[in-house]
């Protein structure tokens, strides 16, 4: 976890040094709605919400993201609810249960340790000392679209502004074309 957390920390630091990013931030432009990635290394992006005063819609491309559940106030239950490093569904042994809930849990001591203090380090340094706390930002986002079918895997409680979107980018199915018949 901790190459994936710093592989999008490098990431994100090379977009906010970007000659883009830049001058974003020095316009004077405003906006209604702010939508980002942010629960994948680079939750530091929600500070655009706050630069530009507009509420943040967050996009989890990759479904549901566990550390994400706590800032939404959604149920986060280890005991059911599979962490996807561990390839587990929703029916789990008591070992499985209980090596779920260790990942679960280091991940979230990692997260308070290592992981948010960096993301709060680039909020300060790209932003500014004056904005809120990385927490508080996140925890003020309005809605988030998680790329996730619900048919397709176990069900899990979220709150309402949790809205599932998986397959939202297909097209619906239109007439099969027309065949003529082989005679023989």
């Amino acid at each position: 976890m901790l190459f994936l957390w710093d592989f999008g920390y490098e990431g994100q630091v090379e977009a906010f040094q970007s000659p883009e990013f830049k001058k974003l931030m020095a316009s004077k432009d405003q906006y209604d709605l702010v939508i980002t990635e942010s629960f994948f290394a680079m939750e530091s992006s929600v500070a655009l919400g706050h630069r530009f005063n507009a509420p943040n819609i967050v996009i989890c491309s990759f479904g549901i993201a566990m550390n994400s559940l706590n800032f939404f106030g959604s149920p986060n239950l280890p005991s059911f609810m599979a962490d996807f490093r561990t390839k587990y569904t929703n029916e789990m042994t008591f070992s499985q249960r209980f090596y779920n809930f260790y990942v679960f849990f280091v991940t979230r001591i990692m997260e308070y340790v290592y992981y948010y203090p960096k993301h709060q380090a680039l909020v300060d340094t790209y932003f500014g000392k004056d904005y809120p706390s990385l927490y508080t930002m996140l925890s003020n986002v309005s809605l988030s679209f998680l790329y996730t079918n619900l048919a397709m895997s176990a069900a899990v409680p979220l709150v309402p502004n949790l809205i599932p979107v998986g397959g939202i980018h297909l097209n619906k199915p239109g007439k099969l074309p027309q065949v003529s018949s082989c005679q023989s």
